[in-house]
């Protein structure tokens, strides 16, 4: 009987089937993985809050080589409207920004694409899009911007941005918001979902969850979470999901099946949740005005322990990690808007005043801190260099 040895060519074949299959599915897998991570957040572990959009910024300089320059400065009087306040700051590509706003009108463009030249403090338009007034927030993933406006026509939009043009894909109207006049507040990234956060709806939940098709875009909500108040921040990190609630409990922490992990309610006056930061095995939160504004918490299982509690003096609408000791929080305090405080001590550093409260930031390739704010009403970006 004749034995055959090594492999027929149907085989061979079949094999080479098979491996191409197989590479095919990885390549895929490894393709979702970086369509969910921004240009600038494939960072260290310990930055690990700031994934899917969030920004990260990268102290390079010693605090006290770090201050304003009243001369770094840009106008938009010529493309905004009076008290036009912007939303997010978005770097594309070099000088190449992305900027949405919350305009009141019902006729002007509300997202903008500008060549932004910091050496000369000028700034030349590319784009615009008018998508209905008040964008509240926005996250960009790669080239797909996801905006929670206030339009009476949608709740959630998708839009797609290259560096020259902004198109628009779809939109989302939520009856239950609709019917409680709730407005959406503020957007997160966790994996391949996105999540929505609203006011305080009287008809039903104030957290929706979105799952981001193939094409990019996100149509209808799959799951939806009540929290009884506003939600002024979502964070994903690591595999939860954070969100600072201006109601009792400021703080709610879900899993990644979005079942609520634990949450922590502040003592007495100490305000409503309006900020978070992840950094383990700490979280940093920040509240409303009042008797103590910035805390450290340690989370313990399902419980929290609050390590140290700070004044600020102003509410705490941002949290930032500029390396592993140092976090900046951008506070309403009209003396130090800009507060560097050390962690884990939550000792305080220093200061920065800047002319007004930051509405919106982006750190750049440049080792750029861009600031959006309003100054005698107009809204300008200022940019302090990290």
């Amino acid at each position: 009987m004749h034995t055959q040895k090594g492999f027929s060519l149907i085989e061979v074949m079949l094999a080479l089937a098979i491996s191409v299959i197989v590479f095919v599915a990885v390549f895929h897998f490894a393709a979702s993985i970086h369509t969910y991570a921004k240009k600038h957040t494939a960072t260290p572990e310990k930055y690990v809050s700031y994934q899917y959009g969030e920004p990260y910024c990268g102290m390079h300089k010693t605090l006290q080589d770090i201050h304003f320059d009243t001369s770094n400065q840009i106008h938009f009087q010529a493309y905004l409207s009076t008290s036009t306040r912007i939303s997010s700051i978005h770097q594309l590509n070099g000088n190449r920004f992305l900027l949405t706003t919350d305009s009141a009108s019902t006729s002007e463009s509300d997202i903008f694409l500008f060549d932004v030249d910091t050496q000369n403090t000028t700034v030349t338009l590319i784009s615009s899009l008018d998508v209905g007034p008040g964008i509240q927030d926005a996250k960009l993933l790669d080239q797909y911007l996801y905006v929670a406006n206030t339009s009476v026509n949608s709740h959630l939009k998708t839009l797609y941005v290259t560096e020259n043009l902004i198109s628009e894909l779809f939109n989302v109207k939520l009856p239950s918001l609709s019917s409680s006049a709730s407005l959406p507040k503020k957007l997160a990234i966790y994996g391949n979902t996105l999540i929505l956060g609203s006011e305080k709806s009287n008809s039903g939940p104030e957290l929706f969850v979105f799952p981001i098709e193939g094409d990019g875009v996100v149509r209808t909500p799959i799951y939806s979470m009540e929290i009884d108040g506003q939600a002024n921040q979502l964070l994903s990190s690591y595999g939860n999901i954070l969100v600072a609630n201006a109601a009792d409990p400021e703080l709610r922490v879900y899993n990644s099946l979005f079942n609520i992990e634990f949450t922590y309610d502040a003592p007495l006056t100490l305000g409503n949740g309006k900020s978070v930061l992840y950094k383990d095995p700490y979280i940093i939160l920040g509240r409303t005005v009042g008797s103590g504004e910035l805390s450290l918490l340690l989370q313990k299982g399902t419980t929290t322990e609050v390590l140290k509690t700070k004044r600020t003096y102003g509410t705490v609408d941002h949290i930032q990690m500029l390396d592993s000791e140092t976090i900046l929080a951008m506070t309403a305090n009209e003396d130090a808007e800009l507060q560097f405080w050390n962690i884990p001590s939550l000792d305080h550093e220093k200061d920065i005043n800047i002319p007004g409260r930051v509405s919106a930031y982006e750190c750049t390739s440049e080792n750029l801190l861009f600031i959006s704010t309003t100054i005698n009403t107009e809204p300008v970006l200022l940019w302090l260099e990290i």
